[in-house]
């Protein structure tokens, strides 16, 4: 009979991922288990395993920060779900309908999925010599069930203390002289070079204007100058995202950055569905040049979906273009204006002038007094 296992899964299960923004080089998946005395976090790979032990004894704290992850998410399946079923009204084909209801079902059970597994989190636990992140505890819900979990067992191992012995201790840590701890240096913010950027916000206003026209002059020579624009866009964001690594680039165009990898991506969805789409419409249509000589056959006019797609990311484009242009403009001015103010020398205040010193009179000494003569002795006694 096999016996029991000392170990109790915890809720939750996520993945680890190494790696940068955009590449992720390797993904564990991690899982909490419960043990008598401690916590032990496996991440685990097909051929690996890593193991590593908390004791309640060492846990110092445990920080749930939630994120928006899971609410960008719900937004982009929205809009996806929402594209693909737009695109219906302007198919005719029976079955390019039920593909598209089908793509927008698939969105929309994602959304409906992730809305029902609850906001997201970053969850870490903190001990005397190292901080770890706790992937799996990676829903808000998830990570407050395990908290009313592990706090009665904490507190066990540690012992709850009372508020006088709360105050004893803070007393005893303020009286208690710390040496300085050691900062580490903050590395200096350079100025921004804005040649990725200034190129990347042109290239989007030139695409707004490219797919403005699209609404009347529709032809393959404006549907390849499109997508020459697209894949300057595409290289000229990946160039701006890279040059603006520790550079004092301001919020607004920080954010306005990760606006646009989101509208890139809605783009490229929504291209795909419509990929898909046209398949299933003209299965004589072998390549993607022949899809784009029929694109381009087209009068938006006849076509409201081709209308709504070309004035939508016409005006998408151009807003984005602008206010790019006008963060730049704003943000090289702040520039200037710094590089050109010069330090007011500070003079040190005049101190008063001494007063004249005027002349002492000499004084004349009286001279010493004679010493004090001693008295007689006395006469003996006969």
């Amino acid at each position: 009979m096999s016996q029991p296992s000392p170990y109790r899964k915890l809720p939750g299960r996520g993945t680890r991922r190494e790696g940068n923004f955009f590449i992720t080089v390797m993904a564990r998946q991690s899982a909490l288990w419960l043990g008598a005395d401690h916590l032990l976090l496996v991440d685990s790979t097909i051929a690996s395993q890593d193991l590593k032990r908390f004791y309640f004894r060492d846990i110092q704290a445990i920080t749930v920060r939630k994120t928006h992850t899971g609410r960008t998410l719900n937004i982009v399946m929205a809009v996806l779900a929402a594209i693909a079923c737009g695109l219906t009204l302007g198919v005719d084909d029976s079955a390019g309908r039920i593909a598209l209801f089908v793509i927008a079902g698939v969105f929309g059970t994602i959304l409906l999925v992730n809305f029902l597994f609850g906001p997201t989190c970053e969850t870490h636990l903190q001990t005397a010599v190292q901080r770890d992140q706790l992937p799996s505890l990676g829903r808000l819900r998830n990570a407050q069930k395990v908290l009313r979990t592990l706090r009665p067992l904490i507190e066990q191992a540690q012992g709850q203390i009372t508020a006088e012995e709360a105050r004893a201790r803070a007393a005893t840590l303020t009286a208690t002289p710390v040496a300085p701890a050691r900062v580490k240096p903050v590395p200096q913010l350079r100025p921004l070079r804005t040649s990725f950027h200034t190129a990347l916000f042109a290239l989007l206003l030139v695409d707004g204007l490219l797919n403005g026209a699209a609404l009347f002059l529709n032809s393959m020579p404006l549907a390849l100058l499109q997508l020459a624009g697209l894949f300057g866009i595409v290289l000229t964001l990946v160039g701006a995202l890279i040059r603006q690594q520790d550079t004092d680039i301001p919020v607004g165009l920080r954010r306005l950055g990760r606006v646009l990898i989101g509208y890139l991506c809605v783009l490229l969805a929504a291209g795909f569905v419509v990929g898909i789409v046209h398949s299933i419409q003209n299965p004589s249509v072998q390549n993607e040049l022949a899809a784009m000589r029929h694109f381009s056959s087209l009068d938006p006019f006849d076509h409201p979906w081709l209308l709504g797609w070309f004035a939508a990311t016409s005006l998408c484009s151009s807003i984005l273009g602008l206010t790019g242009l006008t963060l730049l403009s704003r943000y090289r001015r702040e520039q200037s204006v710094t590089a050109t103010a010069t330090p007011v020398a500070t003079v040190p205040p005049r101190l008063p002038a001494a007063p004249p010193t005027l002349p002492v009179p000499a004084v004349e000494l009286a001279p010493p007094l004679p010493p004090p003569v001693a008295p007689p002795p006395p006469p003996p006694h006969g």
